[in-house]
């Protein structure tokens, strides 16, 4: 398949067949009849079916020039491009020109493969060797070749980057997250400094507060003693004592609001305290309130201190009252429910009475309070259990009243819970354990309204509170000896163990009254024990748990219950 070429020059040269073959390895020779009559190399491998003595037609068709039907055409327009589409190959196409040779006897096609995309070199199993040297799209295809590799890899590095831009948002939303809960846990941890320190300052303020109205109500109630029966003077004292006693009251709220009340627990029916508290609210309710108090018949007893159970009815229906400001219905139901994992019974045991048996809480005892009032929003809703939150006018509300309550609650090992909506009222739950009494022998000790000389070991820091204590326990027959410091009272002791009752304060200076107890108490064994306090951060006697010849006395209380108290004590041990 050689073939003679003109040079530039006006020279020419003859091509070789393996020249011909290397420049155009897709070259091809037809006659005059339009067979082929010569095939380049890259034939053989690339499409074996086409072979020497074949159609033209039976394997090509030209897409342009149109109207290629026969030699002369082709030859005639040999000066145009072809473009020869191979059956079999589809989006195969080959580009190239026609020679005439001998006078038109011969048809030589040289040209190349027409690749417009470099995925076409993978799709057709091409190389670049494939195309003409001169033909520039060889060069082209290189470029293409290296862009689409780099387009390769950068899309690969925008997949990386789409990944990890990915994998930074869901670690930035899994900070953003833990930043909401460390947030909310600084929250609570400053909620929770702050009702304690506003507690402490509570409780301080009621230890002081405390004293001053045991003085004050003792003295009251010593005078009163001297007076006869409807003198005015003793009209008047009753009144300072009266004072005292509301004074009292709120001394307990706040004790009760930082959770350091005394708990003097019982076994108490809420239905009763719950009907008993209905007699003294109905006045402080309005006539334009329909107040309803429905208590399920039989619900059983409640361990708890029965006056924490009336400021939780107080509290709660007083603050439902002031959401009515212009009427409406209020309803307290007492029930029982079921408790939740009823199966893990609470044991709850009397502290005074350690011989008896342990009893369980299966069941809730719930105190609802429903009101038809004004509702809360829910930023209301979730403070209104902070100390000193109100929504009242300012005068109108302490903000300690719902705080109180929630105290009280968990003092009792209850829960509390509401629900509330604007223009749709509120509904507060009170959930308190059952208390399943065991059956116990009562021993009934006389009590001594007079001394027979016992000694008592007075110890107490605040002088009138002191002073007071002594004269009510040597005008009832008592042997006193007093002092103010926990240190001394210890000295006393160990130089004259001789006592029958320690009666001490909790709170003084250097030394708690239960540790300077547990001293005495080594040093004079079957001593008896009152402790006397109305704040006190000793768990052993905020929540009770106190020894069978101890007793607990909250300030202020009055000259006869001390007595009385006192003399039931040293009776029981004889």
């Amino acid at each position: 398949m050689g073939t003679n070429f003109v040079n530039g020059d006006g020279t020419s040269r003859s091509l070789s067949g393996a020249e011909l073959s290397t420049l155009f390895p897709f070259s091809f020779e037809i006659s005059r009849s339009l067979k082929i009559t010569a095939l380049g190399p890259r034939w053989k491998s690339f499409a074996p079916a086409i072979a020497v003595g074949d159609d033209l037609f039976k394997h090509f068709a030209i897409e342009r020039p149109l109207s290629c039907v026969d030699a002369v055409t082709i030859c005639a327009l040999r000066e145009e491009i072809f473009l020869l589409h191979v059956q079999g190959k589809p989006g195969f196409t080959l580009r190239g020109q026609v020679l005439s040779l001998d006078g038109g006897d011969r048809i030589l096609f040289v040209g190349g493969p027409w690749i417009i995309h470099v995925d076409d070199l993978v799709v057709h199993a091409l190389g670049f060797d494939d195309f003409p040297p001169h033909d520039p799209r060889g060069d082209l295809l290189v470029l293409l070749q290296a862009r689409e590799t780099t387009l390769g890899d950068l899309k690969l590095l925008a997949s990386r980057l789409r990944e990890t831009a990915k994998r930074l948002d869901d670690r930035n939303k899994q900070l953003e997250e833990q930043i909401v809960v460390r947030d909310n846990l600084e929250a609570q941890l400053r909620q929770s400094q702050k009702v304690e320190a506003v507690g402490r300052l509570a409780g301080g303020v009621a230890h002081d507060f405390n004293n001053i109205l045991m003085a004050i109500g003792g003295y009251a109630s010593l005078a009163s003693t001297r007076l006869a029966e409807g003198d005015q003077v003793r009209h008047w004292v009753d009144q300072i004592r009266a004072a005292a006693d509301r004074a009292t009251g709120l001394t307990q709220q706040l004790l009760a609001f930082s959770r350091q009340k005394v708990i003097q627990p019982a076994a108490i029916d809420p239905a009763l305290e719950v009907q008993t508290i209905e007699r003294i609210l109905r006045p402080l309710i309005g006539e334009n309130i329909h107040f309803i108090v429905t208590v399920n018949a039989q619900l059983g007893m409640v361990w708890m201190d029965p006056s924490s159970l009336h400021q939780i009815m107080m509290n709660l229906v007083i603050n439902a009252r002031d959401a009515m400001p212009m009427g409406g219905d209020l309803r307290v139901i007492v029930s029982e429910a079921p408790r939740e994992n009823a199966l893990e019974a609470i044991s709850i045991t009397e502290p005074t009475q350690p011989d008896r048996e342990a009893a369980t809480a299966t069941n809730w005892i719930t105190i609802e309070v429903i009101d038809s009032g004004t509702g809360m929003d829910e930023r209301t809703k979730a403070n209104i259990f902070d100390p000193f939150f109100t929504t009242k006018d300012i005068g109108k509300g302490s903000g300690l009243g719902l705080s109180t309550v929630y105290g009280l609650v968990q003092q009792g090992g209850g829960e509390i819970e509401v629900e509330s909506a604007l223009g749709k009222g509120s509904r507060f739950l009170v959930k308190l354990p059952k208390f399943v009494a065991p059956s116990a022998k009562k021993v009934v000790v006389p009590v001594a309204a007079q001394s027979d000389g016992e000694r008592v070991l007075l110890v107490e820091d605040e002088e009138m509170v002191r002073k007071l204590v002594e004269q009510v326990l040597t005008r009832a027959g008592y042997v006193v000896v007093s002092t103010a410091s926990p240190r001394e009272a210890i000295n006393i002791v160990a130089s004259s163990p001789r006592f029958d009752l320690l009666l001490s304060d909790v709170v003084m200076s250097g030394m708690t009254g239960p540790d300077m107890a547990r001293q005495i108490e080594k040093l004079s064994p079957g001593i008896c024990t009152i402790f006397m306090s109305g704040y006190t951060e000793d768990p052993s006697v905020r929540t009770g748990r106190i020894l069978p010849t101890q007793r607990y006395l909250t300030k202020p209380f009055q000259p006869d219950t001390l007595i009385a108290v006192a003399g039931s004590l040293l009776a029981s041990r004889k």
